[in-house]
C-alpha cells in the first residue's frame, strides 16, 4: 500500500474543501437575501464587480480541486524534490497554490477556477511523469505515486516465516518454486505474443485469460499486433507461499527488462521502439492445485520425496518438475519505465 502523509497534512487538504463547501453555501444563502437590493447578482468590490455565485461555485470547484492536485501533482512533487522533507515541501507547494487561487478569485474567480481544472490535468499528465524522468524517480504510472525504495521490501516477509509457510506447502527449495513461477509466466507472455490461446488457457485463471483477450481484440480491431523481445529476469523475490486445503497459493515479485514494440499490417512500428528497453516490476500471484500428500514417490526407487523435487534424494532420478498446473491468477503492474538504450 502507498503510504501517504500523516493525518495533519490530510487534515488541511480537507479543511480547504470544507471551507469550499462553506463558501459556496455562505454566498447563494447571501443572494437570496439581497436578491431585492440588486436583484441577487452583483456585489461591488473594489471598483469593480464580483458576481457572488460565481465567487461561490469558484472556491467550490478549486476546493474540489485540492484533493486531486494534493494526491496526484503536489504529494509526489515533494517526495521528489526532498524524500527527507517531503512533508514541509508538500505544505509549502499547498499553501502557495492557495494564495495563487485567493489572488485570481479576487480579480476573475470562474477563470481562475477553470484554470486550477485544467492544471490538475497538465500537472498530473506532464508535470510528475517529465519531473520523474528527469530526476530519475520511480513512480506508479497509473496513481501516479512515488514508488519507495523501501516499498517492495515491506511485502517481503522474513525467511524464518517463508520457511514455516514453505513446510506448510511440501516445497523444500524456494529457489526451485521461483525458476518454476518465472519459467511459467515466461511461457505465459509467449503465449500472449503469439496468441496461443491454448496454452493461456491452461497457464492462466479464467480471469486473467479474459483481460488477455480483450487486450488481444484490441489490437486485432486497429490492425495491430504487439511484440516483444530480450526478455531478461534479473531479479525475483517469493514474497508469500501459504497451503489452503488443496491448493497451493504463491506470490513473488519479479523485475525484468525488454524490447516491447507494436507494428501495423505493413510491417511498421506504430508504437514502442527497437531501440530502448522497457523495465518492468510486476507483483504475479499463482495457485496449484494438490492432492492431500504434498509427499510422493520416486518411480525408480520407491523412497519418498516432496511433490517439487527435480531429484530424488537417494537414487539422483532426475524427476523432471512439472509446472503445468500452476496458473496465475493476478498481475499486477508495480513499475514500468526505460531502462536504458538497446546496445
Amino acid at each position: 500500500m502507498m503510504k501517504f502523509f500523516n493525518k495533519n497534512v490530510w487534515f488541511l487538504v480537507l479543511l480547504i474543501g470544507g471551507f469550499g463547501l462553506f463558501a459556496i453555501t455562505y454566498d447563494f444563502n447571501f443572494l437570496n437575501l439581497t436578491g431585492s437590493l440588486n436583484n441577487g447578482l452583483i456585489l461591488d468590490v473594489s471598483n469593480g464587480a464580483v458576481d457572488a455565485g460565481s465567487f461561490g461555485m469558484a472556491i467550490f470547484m478549486e476546493a474540489f480541486c485540492s484533493i486531486h492536485m494534493s494526491v496526484f501533482v503536489l504529494i509526489p512533487l515533494s517526495k521528489m524534490i526532498s524524500k527527507d522533507n517531503d512533508k514541509k515541501v508538500f505544505i509549502i507547494l499547498f499553501l502557495i497554490r492557495v494564495v495563487i487561487l485567493l489572488i485570481g478569485d479576487l480579480v476573475s474567480p470562474m477563470t481562475m477556477a477553470l484554470f486550477d481544472f485544467f492544471s490538475v490535468f497538465v500537472g498530473a499528465f506532464l508535470v510528475v511523469p517529465i519531473s520523474a524522468a528527469v530526476t530519475g524517480t520511480k513512480i506508479n504510472h497509473r496513481s501516479n505515486q512515488v514508488i519507495e525504495d523501501d516499498e517492495l521490501a515491506d511485502e517481503e516477509i522474513s525467511d524464518s516465516k517463508l520457511v514455516k509457510e514453505l513446510a506448510t506447502t511440501g516445497v523444500s527449495d524456494p529457489d526451485v518454486l521461483k525458476k518454476a513461477l518465472v519459467m511459467q509466466y515466461a511461457d505465459i507472455n509467449r503465449a500472449f505474443y503469439t496468441w496461443d490461446t491454448k496454452k493461456l488457457k491452461d497457464l492462466c485463471s479464467y480471469e486473467v485469460y479474459m483481460q488477455y483477450k480483450v487486450l488481444r481484440e484490441l489490437y486485432d480491431d486497429t490492425g495491430e499486433t504487439p511484440k516483444i523481445e530480450d526478455v531478461d529476469f534479473y531479479e525475483v523475490n517469493l514474497i508469500s507461499c501459504k497451503k489452503y486445503e488443496n491448493e497451493i497459493f504463491a506470490e513473488l515479485i519479479i523485475k525484468y527488462t525488454c524490447i516491447e514494440f507494436v507494428i501495423d499490417q505493413n510491417k511498421n512500428i506504430t508504437r514502442g521502439s527497437l531501440d530502448e528497453y522497457k523495465d518492468y516490476t510486476k507483483k504475479l500471484s499463482f495457485s496449484k492445485k494438490i492432492s492431500d500428500s504434498v509427499v510422493m514417490k520416486c518411480p525408480n526407487c520407491g523412497a519418498s520425496v516432496a511433490n517439487d523435487c527435480e531429484a530424488c534424494d537417494y537414487c539422483k532420478t532426475e524427476l523432471n518438475f512439472k509446472i503445468g498446473d500452476w496458473v496465475l491468477n493476478k498481475e499486477t503492474l508495480v513499475y514500468e519505465g526505460i531502462k536504458g538504450k538497446r546496445v
